[in-house]
């Protein structure tokens, strides 16, 4: 057993396993490329660099980028064991493939830790950028300081924010507010005026989305308690009882950096960047992205006329992998160099 488990092992190191998935590659890069050109960048990486299949009639799985790279990585790891002899002179060979190995694993790793944010900001030279969480993620936030992630839909939780203690007693992503409440103990405070909140179903709500969630507030020195309605689509903040201000919000992301619109065309936006107290001029255009801190922006459009001001619209990446490339690179190149002259000396020999 233990033999015939080694031999099917270096078949999956050979030669033959590596032409096979450099084919596969090559059709996938084909197919993708031309799949982009009708539907679209983003459409297309998904289905078929941000899968593991590629479904094909809605029911014949074909490998898709994250398949082939897993596949890869084990092949890669049996040519280290099985293929490359272990000898010093073989020293470049390993760190080649190594590389490789790393490059691989840092692509299927980016998936799960890169986070896509999406950003704004007013064409004025003084405002600066804000950046959120581009997936459904939220926050509480007390006196535009202090911040409490909001916990998935429909999940309750108990969180303190200052001098307050704050209980989300209701939850709905699909809630409806109420106009008039029978019952005056039932009455929300909120800062729009609505009395009550229900939770619905999605069907149910076609007509009114209205996210938010129910709060049972203490002051911690007061005593004083009340129950808060905030609503995702508010715009006013509700101000407590001590004067602060309260409000649910898209979650914000702290840049380690700040980015001020000039101006802006078609093309792209001039911006001021604020790093480490100095102010450098720069321009992030289409294809030309502002990177720093495993932060990388880019320009996506001009709004226009929104509330009376001009808004720039910007997409934004942290990538706390993003060495993985110049690793790769490095360790490449050395391998390559202590391969040739490898090489060269037991010619010589």
């Amino acid at each position: 057993m233990y033999n015939q488990m080694k031999r099917i092992l270096k078949k999956g190191a050979g030669l033959q396993v590596t032409i096979l998935l450099l084919g596969f590659f090559a059709v996938l890069l084909f197919w993708g490329v031309i799949y982009q050109s009708k539907v679209g960048v983003e459409i297309g990486a998904e289905r078929f660099f941000g899968s593991y299949f590629i479904w094909v009639l809605d029911s014949i799985p074909l490998p898709g980028l994250r398949f082939l790279l897993v596949l890869s990585a084990i092949h890669l790891v049996l040519a280290l064991w099985y293929r490359i002899p272990r000898r010093w002179a073989s020293l470049g060979l390993y760190l080649m493939h190594f590389s490789l190995l790393i490059l691989i694993l840092g692509g299927l790793l980016g998936d799960v830790s890169r986070r896509p944010l999406k950003g704004y900001g007013v064409i004025d030279g003084k405002t600066k950028a804000v950046f959120e969480s581009a997936e459904d993620a939220f926050e509480v936030v007390l006196d535009d300081s202090l911040t409490f992630p909001l916990p998935p839909w429909g999940d309750l939780a108990s969180f303190q924010l200052g001098l307050y203690k704050f209980e989300i007693i209701k939850s709905c992503e699909y809630g409806y507010p109420l106009t008039e409440v029978q019952d005056e103990h039932l009455i929300l405070k909120n800062a729009t005026g609505f009395q009550g909140f229900e939770c619905k179903e999605k069907s149910e709500s076609a007509l009114v989305r209205f996210p938010g969630i129910v709060l049972h507030v203490k002051h911690k020195e007061w005593r004083h308690k009340e129950n808060i309605l905030l609503g995702l689509n508010e715009r006013r903040s509700y101000v407590l009882t001590g004067g602060e201000t309260l409000r649910l919000s898209n979650q914000k992301e702290k840049m380690p950096f700040a980015i001020k619109v000039l101006a802006a065309d078609n093309e792209g936006a001039d911006v001021l960047i604020l790093e480490n107290g100095v102010e450098n001029p720069r321009r992030i255009a289409l294809n030309v992205p502002f990177k720093s801190n495993h932060y990388t922006v880019y320009f996506s459009s001009v709004l226009g006329v929104f509330d009376n001001q001009n808004v720039v619209l910007f997409k934004a990446r942290k990538d706390v992998l993003d060495f993985i490339p110049y690793l790769f690179m490095g360790l490449m190149f050395s391998g390559f160099i202590l391969h040739y002259f490898g090489r060269r000396e037991r010619k010589k020999s």
